[in-house]
């Protein structure tokens, strides 16, 4: 995911890019989020909502 969480991250000091890889693959594998993966140098990936949401109950 490389620098997908650089700009979020340096905004929230306390959010390890570690972790926001982590979550952000979570939240795409429960289908909240959409994640697109550019083959260019250096990798670049775009995260966006999901278009359709499921009741998590």
């Amino acid at each position: 995911m490389g620098r997908v969480g650089r700009p979020i991250s340096r905004k929230l000091e306390i959010v390890s890019e570690k972790m926001l890889t982590q979550t952000l693959r979570t939240l795409e594998r429960d289908g909240f989020v959409h994640r697109e993966a550019k083959p260019v140098i250096p990798p670049h990936v775009e995260v966006s909502q999901a278009q359709e949401r499921y009741d998590a109950s």
